[in-house]
């Protein structure tokens, strides 16, 4: 999954439900965190990241 998909469902979760926003925006921003992690990774192959040993 995408972290625009994250970030959309985090939206429109917390627009129903107020109280949850909060832990909707930690969420967003741990999914674009990860995700920029994971692209600075120094490992060519990124799909096969956690199997190459080299990262």
């Amino acid at each position: 999954m995408s972290s625009t998909a994250t970030i959309g469902a985090m939206g429109a979760r917390a627009c129903r439900t107020p109280e949850l926003l909060g832990v909707a925006t930690a969420g967003a921003t741990l999914s674009i965190v990860s995700q920029l992690s994971f692209r600075s990774s120094p490992c060519s192959k990124q799909r096969a990241c956690l199997r190459c040993k080299v990262c």
